[in-house]
């Protein structure tokens, strides 16, 4: 921009003593603001057209359009010049999209600079303003030819901005670098949506969930039954086939947290199983103060089978029975803390009576106490293992009861038939929505968003956007080109 337009721009107080006294040479009103008083510019300059909000949101969907489109042509467009014919002719179009969005416009941005320099007199001690002016942009045209990637489209979008302001259309410069902004703010805040907990977590586990219906007993002792599924990533054209990935899961995940507890590095570690009592303990005494003696005993056999090893002994009729051989070991190894565990979630009995209720929680308490000794003792992988196989136990009994219940549903339901009756496509796209097929893979691609989505997305979409955008000014170079050529 010309040093005498530049004072201007930044001080418009002084075009006021042109107002009413003749315009200095090279001066000229470009058009009028909404006050109706005159903008000045350079002369010949094309005058702003439309209002100032019109111009700054014209601006600004052109800046945000520019990289789209630059993209978009930049793979799509036929060979513009005799170079890039043989370009292609001699690496195919991937050379030539490489050649567009890479290297021309870096290119581009040295020949510019070279122009600029050879202008500058760079030998005078005491350059003239325009010879100044020349040598600035010869250095910010070299800093783009260098600055990769984003380097040519910086250097575009200043001199957007700067023939914007030095035409008097400021509404349009600032709809430039308001439009430039957003191009590089949108990925951010749409890498945000797409790694929040909302859409990576809620909703997908809420899709798994609503196919497989847990009960309240599939989530006994923290169990996240629709967790499993995703972690593992299990997906299924059926339930029956989603079962039977969770069962070849669980083994799988069974026999690592086995091979785990037995490991040279964990086989001799201690295990102290003695707060498994507790819950039993505690339950206990308040059976005894409310004097419920069914309670109590029930409680009182939850207890022995923790505390007590048994034994198989033949009774005088000859019937094989168990018999408790003494106090067991509350100092266990892990491979032998693990077989209690299971053994303690194996004695719940889900069922409605209120006896079941009552010894549920005082078992469950005991699970847990033996759950959390076990993590204690245990390395950090251990635990994800032991949460994995807990998760995976919940799902695989939730499909397992859920199986035949769907297998009995009718293929088409009322709703189904009320809506083919008016829309066929609708029902057909309401049936598809509702298959294992679609709900499970499109968890698990929202599950997997968080993975794939960087935290900084707008940071990484910057260089991308800058090849594209500078693609888009180079391509028009181009074109002009070509049509200047043309027959």
């Amino acid at each position: 921009m010309p040093d005498k337009w530049a004072q201007y721009i930044q001080q418009p107080d002084k075009w006021a003593q042109y107002a009413t006294a003749e315009l200095p040479e090279g001066v000229a009103v470009v058009g009028r603001n909404t006050a109706g008083a005159a903008i000045y510019g350079p002369a010949g300059a094309p005058a702003p057209s439309g209002g100032a909000a019109r111009r700054f949101l014209s601006s600004a969907v052109n800046a945000i359009k520019q990289p789209i489109a630059g993209a978009y042509h930049a793979f799509v467009d036929a060979p513009q010049t005799p170079e890039e014919m043989g370009t292609e002719a001699g690496g195919g179009r991937f050379a030539l999209v490489t050649k567009r969005m890479l290297v021309d416009p870096h290119l581009a941005e040295a020949r510019k600079a070279a122009a600029e320099a050879k202008q500058g007199n760079w030998l005078s001690r005491n350059p003239t303003a325009e010879e100044l002016r020349h040598r600035q942009l010869a250095a910010g045209h070299g800093l783009a030819a260098v600055t990769p990637l984003v380097g040519p489209a910086t250097a575009q979008i200043a001199e957007q901005f700067a023939t914007q302001a030095a035409r008097g259309d400021i509404a349009g410069a600032a709809g430039t670098l308001a439009g430039n902004a957003a191009m590089y703010a949108l990925p951010e805040g749409a890498g945000r949506i797409a790694r929040s907990e909302t859409l990576t977590r809620a909703l997908p586990r809420g899709m798994i969930a609503r196919l497989i219906r847990p009960m309240r007993q599939d989530l006994a002792f923290g169990k996240r039954p629709a967790e499993a599924i995703l972690s593992a990533g299990i997906v299924g054209s059926n339930l029956e086939e989603i079962g039977n990935q969770e069962v070849a899961k669980l083994g799988e995940t069974g026999r690592e947290i086995d091979a785990l507890a037995q490991s040279p590095a964990n086989a001799g570690k201690t295990v102290i199983v003695s707060g498994a009592l507790k819950p039993l303990d505690d339950a206990m005494a308040e059976a005894r103060k409310a004097g419920d003696q069914k309670l109590y005993r029930r409680l009182q056999n939850a207890r022995d089978g923790i505390y007590f090893d048994w034994a198989e002994y033949t009774s005088p009729s000859g019937k094989t029975k168990l018999r408790a051989v003494g106090p067991r070991s509350m100092r266990l190894s892990p491979f032998d803390a693990l077989v209690l565990k299971r053994m303690i979630g194996r004695q719940i009995r889900w069922t409605d009576n209120a006896l079941d209720g009552e010894v549920n929680g005082a078992l469950a308490g005991a699970y847990g106490q033996v759950k959390d000794a076990l993590n204690s003792a245990m390395p950090e992988d251990f635990q994800k293992l032991n949460e994995q196989y807990s998760n995976l136990v919940g799902a695989a009994k939730a499909v397992e009861r859920r199986l035949p219940i769907e297998q009995r549903n009718a293929l088409v339901s009322l709703t189904d038939a009320v809506l083919g009756t008016h829309s066929l496509p609708l029902a057909a796209a309401k049936k598809i929505a509702e298959t294992p097929a679609f709900r499970t893979r499109t968890a698990r691609g929202l599950y997997r968003l968080r993975d794939r989505v960087p935290e900084r997305p707008g940071v990484k979409a910057a260089p991308a956007v800058g090849v594209a955008q500078s693609s888009q000014q180079r391509l028009r170079q181009l074109q002009a080109e070509a049509e200047r050529h043309r027959p």
